[in-house]
């Protein structure tokens, strides 16, 4: 990276001086009349510019130094870092994360702000696994096609593309883990690894005896030797965490994850990186795609030749009825996320209106999107009162969880049948 033109960018708009006028030998103090207060935001917009805390002290860089010390040392010191850690870019937080396969694929898609109009056009529909009594692991509710998006199917393959490591090339061991991972990392490939996370600390995981999930990796740094990864930290939050080097080779050769592999971990390892495909927002395909959640179709059937398809679920409006049945007839904890995939769907479908009516796509009125608020801030509510059923155990909870789910139900048939209704006027 050259700095120097950031910082002549920076010195010259908190300055007022020309770009074209500022020479290496001016004295910040002297020749540009900045103080310490003057300097320090200089420093600060420098730092957010490049993303990135600069050490003071190590730089030994102040008010007294001349411009081209401090961009030569601003230099050397980025040119020293980017050899000891490396990250990739990504979308944080990403707009949807109650599968963690879903927010690592869009984490990856969606960097750099890129690719938006794919994203708003797309997860609309939505599905409910029927057989729910059986489904212990696993989404039961789910945002089409986003669950499809896992390693090994395709819903993502316009701007991801997959390479399983071969074993006669990288021989994948606990000993060469770390730095195969920095190679692929400094290549431009994102990694993703099945692993024991409960080996990780730091992560929501690291008190289960054993649990093989998805390890998304991002990043590196040598210095503390750690690996950047997205997942859900030990609060439950969804975030960027880094993780030992050693703890994820402890969590690539648990017993476990050896039996199941039969020795060989690279079946666990597949490498992403991005690509760059046009796509224009299609007005029609979202009007397709609402008409199919209003009318309970299954919109899988649609895309079989492509993706999975689902005949064991419902969908559209229907699933209020499904999660009404779920919640009525669930002595136990409720899963919690059910209802945060449903607090995202709701949320999603008032941010695309909003995105299509700042893009001038579509003009959406102000009372359909306040009502799209209103089913946001419903299903947020609905999501708070799981909770309290799942702390509590009082039915009263339940109770208000169906209420509400009534009510998001009732003015979602009203807004879409507008919106649907009124689209030919609206172009």
């Amino acid at each position: 990276m050259n700095a120097k033109d950031l910082i002549l960018d920076v010195i010259s708009e908190k300055c007022y001086i020309e770009k074209s006028e500022i020479r290496d030998d001016m004295i910040m103090e002297g020749d540009l009349f900045v103080d310490s207060l003057g300097f320090m935001a200089i420093v600060v917009e420098i730092e957010k510019r490049l993303q990135k805390r600069l050490p003071m002290e190590e730089l030994k860089i102040s008010v007294q130094c001349n411009v081209g010390e401090v961009c030569a040392k601003v230099q050397e010191y980025l040119e020293r870092e980017s050899k000891q850690a490396r990250s990739l870019p990504i979308c944080f937080p990403p707009p949807m994360y109650f599968s963690l396969h879903v927010a690592a694929a869009l984490c990856m898609i969606l960097a750099d702000h890129e690719n938006e109009d794919w994203f708003y056009n797309h997860f609309i529909q939505a599905s409910f696994y029927n057989d729910y009594a059986k489904k212990s692991v696993g989404h039961r509710y789910c945002i089409y096609p986003a669950i499809e998006m896992r390693p090994g199917q395709i819903a993502a393959g316009k701007y991801i593309t997959e390479t399983h490591v071969d074993l006669d090339v990288v021989n994948m061991k606990a000993g060469s883990l770390y730095e195969n991972i920095k190679l692929f990392i400094d290549k431009g490939y994102y990694v993703s690894c099945i692993a024991d996370v409960s080996k990780i600390k730091g992560t929501r995981y690291e008190e289960r005896s054993f649990l093989l999930h998805e390890v998304m990796i991002f990043g590196y740094d040598d210095t503390l030797r750690t690996l950047d990864i997205v997942d859900f930290d030990n609060r439950q939050t969804i975030n960027r965490i880094k993780i030992a080097a050693e703890d994820l080779s402890a969590a690539f050769t648990s017993p476990g994850l050896l039996a199941l592999f039969r020795d060989n971990v690279n079946n666990s390892v597949i490498l992403y990186r991005r690509k760059k495909a046009e796509f224009t927002f299609d007005l029609d395909l979202v009007m397709e795609m609402l008409r199919d959640y209003l009318d309970s179709y299954n919109s899988s059937r649609r895309y079989s030749l492509l993706l999975p398809c689902d005949d064991h679920s419902t969908w559209g409006i229907e699933t209020y009825g499904k999660i009404i049945e779920y919640v009525k007839c669930q002595d136990e904890q409720l899963d919690l996320r059910l209802f945060h995939a449903f607090f995202e769907h709701k949320k999603l479908m008032f941010e695309r209106f909003q995105f299509m009516k700042r893009k001038g796509i579509y003009d959406a009125k102000d009372e359909i999107l306040r009502g799209m608020e209103e089913n946001m801030e419903g299903a947020e509510a609905v999501k708070m009162q799981a909770m309290k059923y799942n702390i509590t155990g009082q039915k009263k909870a339940a109770e208000h969880i169906i209420d509400n789910l009534n009510e998001i139900k009732n003015r979602e048939i009203y807004l879409y049948g507008k919106i649907l209704g009124g689209k030919k006027e609206n172009r």
